[in-house]
């Protein structure tokens, strides 16, 4: 009785964890995906499945003010449904990696970075807009 009450405890622990995740003031993409994992990987050994959406939408939802943006525009042109934990990941490293660009090399090269962003961008659309 008492192991199934530590479980049940464990679980409620865990599940609490999950709900109140939020990515940490200044803390990058990586290191927040790392600490998600860890709690993921204890539900999941603990059979409770998250669904690739919840999880995608956990992270879109966690992400800080400055990635609202990026974090609406995956959310409407990706299915958060089909596309992977990594590939999610992926496209906010890049988005990350152009947000901490330094502002002088935008004075300078501000054609060069606004010719990168785009194309990132219709990276992340390509496929979705009939040619």
């Amino acid at each position: 009785m008492w192991e199934m009450l530590a479980l049940s405890n464990e679980l409620t622990l865990l599940r609490t964890q999950y709900k109140m995740f939020t990515m940490k003031e200044k803390e990058i993409i990586q290191s927040m995906i790392a600490r998600l994992w860890i709690i993921m990987n204890s539900l999941r050994s603990s059979d409770i499945v998250i669904s690739q959406y919840d999880i995608n939408d956990k992270v879109l939802r966690t992400i800080s003010l400055k990635w609202r943006a990026q974090g609406t525009s995956l959310r409407v042109y990706k299915d958060l449904k089909l596309m992977s934990l990594e590939e999610l990941v992926g496209i906010l490293i890049i988005h990350e990696q152009v947000l901490s660009w330094p502002e002088t090399i935008s004075n300078f090269n501000g054609v060069i970075f606004t010719y990168i962003y785009l194309y990132t961008v219709y990276e992340l659309l390509d496929g979705l807009i009939p040619h």
